[in-house]
């Protein structure tokens, strides 16, 4: 609400006073820490805005009394890396900007990211350094997060028994990545298998290359599943059956599409169920070939018997005629 004008219509002047309050009230809400310090190397803090004890776990005065605080609560780890930095925009009069670790009492890890300039008279004399420091706390943990989970992924895809790929869908069906479980496979290294994009084509067999990029091309274009079984050539030149089963994957917010896949190994079970279907086939024809045997011994068997039975009538109707 203004004030009221007083009787000769003018407003009155402002309190200095109260605008530096209000200067201080804005600058101690702030979500940073603000803080002021002389220009020496080891510089001593002459204001720091009380919300740094929410940061660090140090109280405001414990800050402003004892100048070495500050330094001493940094990362042992991040030591040398923050008084490098340190020097050199010190000795150079220019902005300092440093992400680093500080160690609050109770030896909890706090990330932050300290922003000061150096403060120059009218004359260009340096006075002071002022600056803001950002707490990184919860943003770093949740990057070491994502660090840790996709390690923990990328060391169970590496690991498993097949090889995990992923293929770009476009004509050239370029290998944007895949496990080093393709070695064990086909015979090719990780950097072999990419530093050739097409390779996947160049190895399909001759009799399976037209029916699987087919299949391929539609599936691209219908975004259906893949799931097929085919033969791909070895460095050795053995033939190896695989199971390849993908879904494509659509990139955020109409991305870049890549397929994500799995091919698995089963040249010994195809092998096993050829040598089955052999051994089916071997018996099936032993067992009609022994039929056929049996059927002709059967029909053998009835005419000795009718035979037989012809000579016993012949042999009746003879005893019947001497008698």
């Amino acid at each position: 609400m203004s004030e009221t004008p007083d009787a000769s219509g003018l407003e009155p002047p402002l309190d200095p006073f109260a605008s530096r309050s209000r200067t201080r009230d804005l600058v101690e809400q702030l979500p940073v820490v603000v803080f002021v310090d002389t220009d020496e190397y080891h510089g001593e803090t002459v204001y720091i805005s009380p919300n740094v004890e929410k940061v660090l776990g140090h109280p405001q005065a414990s800050l402003l009394a004892d100048r070495g605080l500050w330094f001493r609560s940094i990362h042992p780890e991040d030591q040398d890396g923050f008084w490098r930095s340190w020097e050199d925009a010190w000795k150079k009069g220019t902005p300092f900007r440093a992400e680093y670790r500080l160690l609050r009492p109770d030896g909890e890890k706090v990330w932050i990211r300290e922003s000061s300039v150096l403060v120059l008279s009218e004359s260009g004399r340096r006075l002071a350094w002022q600056g803001v420091i950002e707490d990184l706390t919860t943003e770093k943990r949740s990057e070491e997060d994502v660090r840790a989970s996709e390690s923990r992924y990328r060391a169970l895809v590496e690991r498993v028994p097949v090889v995990v790929y992923e293929m770009d869908p476009d004509d050239e069906r370029r290998t944007l990545y895949v496990s080093p479980h393709v070695e064990q496979v086909l015979g090719y290294s990780r950097a072999e298998w990419l530093d050739q994009p097409d390779i996947w084509i160049e190895l399909l067999h001759s009799d399976d290359r037209e029916v699987v990029l087919a299949a391929h091309d539609r599936h691209s274009e219908t975004g259906e599943p893949w799931d097929l079984e085919y033969r791909l050539i070895a460095s050795d030149g053995r033939v190896v059956w695989v199971h390849d089963r993908a879904t494509l994957i659509r990139g955020r917010a109409g991305g870049t599409a890549a397929w994500h896949g799995v091919m698995i190994d089963i040249t010994a079970e195809h092998d096993a169920r050829e040598m089955l279907l052999l051994h089916k086939e071997d018996l099936e024809r032993r067992v009609a070939q022994r039929t056929s045997e049996l059927q002709e011994a059967n029909e053998l068997m009835a005419l000795e018997i009718g035979e037989r039975r012809r000579m016993e009538d012949e042999l009746r109707q003879v005893q019947e005629r001497y008698r």
